[in-house]
């Protein structure tokens, strides 16, 4: 689709979106018409998003319906509920209905208070998302000091070197001594012991029953 065909298409959602608010809307005081469509980058498949706005609801509601072929995603406000669903768009930091208004192009007979509620959000707009602060942000794991101070924490225990000593006999061969202490009968008539060690380098002792239950 080349740009002399977005801005037909921009053109003809434009007029949708006025049918919309005249058939469906009568007595809003103006809306703003948004979307992929609106910016340039739609398709003949893209939506229109509508913000109408009424001078005064009982509560804030949303719809979905067609208009002229075009899917339409309609959110319906007066100024106050508007008011309060831009603010929480800008405390959370994912400004969609503040963008939507900001970027939006206004149709309906009051003209001048919606480009007044426009003003503000595109202010809101420019001046970006507050800054991370508080206990829920960890600055120091963000700017990557949080590396360097799991570093620095007490290195863990030694392990026991009693197996690595010098002193243990080859691996693989019996200790004497050990061997003569556990060759003499065990009472209650228990069979005797031979203590080996692991025929692997590690050194650990093992013990052998010969004959019988101990």
């Amino acid at each position: 689709m080349d740009d002399i065909q977005k801005q037909i298409l921009a053109e003809r959602a434009l007029a949708a979106a006025r049918l919309c608010l005249a058939s469906r809307y009568a007595g809003a005081a103006f809306a703003y018409v948004t979307g992929s469509i609106m910016r340039g980058e739609g398709t003949a498949f893209s939506d229109i998003d509508l913000v109408v706005v009424f001078p005064s609801l009982e509560r804030a509601w949303r719809g979905s319906f067609t208009e002229d072929r075009f899917p339409v995603e309609a959110f319906v406000h007066d100024p106050q509920t508007l008011a309060r669903y831009l603010h929480a768009d800008a405390e959370s930091g994912y400004p969609i209905m503040v963008n939507m208004v900001a970027t939006g192009s206004i149709v309906g007979p009051n003209i001048e208070h919606a480009r007044a509620i426009q003003a503000k959000a595109a202010k809101v707009l420019a001046a970006g998302p507050k800054p991370l602060d508080g206990p829920s942000y960890d600055i120091a794991a963000l700017s990557g000091h949080g590396s360097r101070r799991r570093s620095a924490r007490r290195p863990p225990a030694r392990r026991d070197r009693r197996y690595f000593s010098s002193s243990l006999p080859e691996a693989g061969r019996p200790d004497p001594a050990r061997a003569r202490r556990m060759d003499r009968p065990r009472q209650m008539g228990a069979a005797p012991h031979h203590e080996t060690r692991c025929a692997t380098s590690c050194g650990i002792r093992r013990c052998v029953q010969v004959g019988g239950t101990g």
